[in-house]
């Protein structure tokens, strides 16, 4: 589900066509204004909800900012890259790159690896 929300609507009546304000900048009377949200479905999606300290949500938003992007749509994105199986490939072989000096000391016996 996307949310677009402010979007600010001022009061139209049929007869009179939109309303207008006065000099001073008030509506007339019996004006009415409407915010509302625009909600968009999309199948399958489900609603979350996350605990982030404060600092690491506010660089967060701060990124999707300079990409034009919700922090909703970062997030999508990173799980949906996160959860591939071309990324977990990738992350698995930088893994085992990064652990390349690390040695066992030999072969062990089911009885050496199980020793506590």
């Amino acid at each position: 589900m996307r949310a677009v929300s402010g979007r600010v609507r001022d009061g139209v009546s049929r007869e009179q066509g939109p309303q207008r304000y006065d000099r001073a900048g008030h509506p007339p009377r019996g004006f009415q204004r409407y915010v509302y949200t625009e909600l968009v479905y999309t199948e399958g999606v489900k609603n979350i909800t996350l605990s982030v300290e404060e600092r690491f949500l506010e660089r967060a938003r701060e990124v999707a900012r300079s990409r034009s992007t919700t922090l909703n749509q970062l997030f999508r994105e990173w799980l949906a890259e996160m959860t591939s199986e071309k990324a977990r490939k990738h992350r698995y072989d930088d893994l085992m790159r990064r652990l390349g000096h690390v040695r066992s000391g030999g072969r062990f016996s089911r009885d050496e690896m199980n020793a506590r």
